[in-house]
């Protein structure tokens, strides 16, 4: 399979019916090949949701809270770089909410990992007595999310507009 395969499961696929058809149609891929690499086609899928994403270990010898912005406001994190694109992102939000048990798959092979980082960061900081020490790990990188969410979902707002990156990290002196 060649590397512009996930970008055609992902164009292929569509918030009602999924992936099946036109993946196989699309990509030149038998439907065989296909199951031999991932075991359904909602695994596959939120494999290719992943596409282009990374994951980075953050430098926590230092200042915790700059640590954290920085994994959410670098160039290298963010969505608004790489190969990740925004519409990528939004294809992504729009899958998943319309598909329960890919949001479900998403969730466990892909954002699980990724937030792991941000929660050794918060567990440094309640360690080191920067934070208190009954915070709710999961409910505060939830809470850190949900600022790009809101602006993404709710506000419609792109994650590359200067004043949406401006209201996110103002959010963020707030938290």
């Amino acid at each position: 399979m060649d590397s512009r395969f996930p970008s055609v499961v992902l164009e292929s696929a569509c918030p009602r019916s999924g992936v099946k058809r036109p993946v196989v149609e699309a990509s030149g891929v038998s439907r065989s090949a296909i199951y031999r690499r991932w075991p359904s086609l909602t695994d596959l899928l939120a494999s290719a949701l992943d596409e282009g994403r990374t994951t980075g270990d953050l430098d926590l010898s230092g200042d915790i809270k700059s640590a954290i912005v920085d994994a959410y406001f670098s160039p290298l994190f963010s969505v608004r770089a790489g190969s990740y694109s925004e519409r990528q992102f939004r294809k992504r939000i729009a899958l998943v909410m319309e598909n329960p048990d890919l949001q479900r798959a998403y969730w466990l092979s892909h954002v699980r990992r990724r937030r792991a980082a941000i929660a050794e960061a918060l567990s440094t900081a309640v360690d080191r007595g920067e934070l208190r020490d009954d915070i709710d790990v999961e409910s505060c990188i939830d809470l850190l999310h949900g600022v790009f969410y809101y602006q993404a979902v709710a506000r419609g707002a792109s994650l590359a507009d200067q004043d949406t990156v401006r209201r996110c990290r103002n959010a963020f002196d707030v938290v």
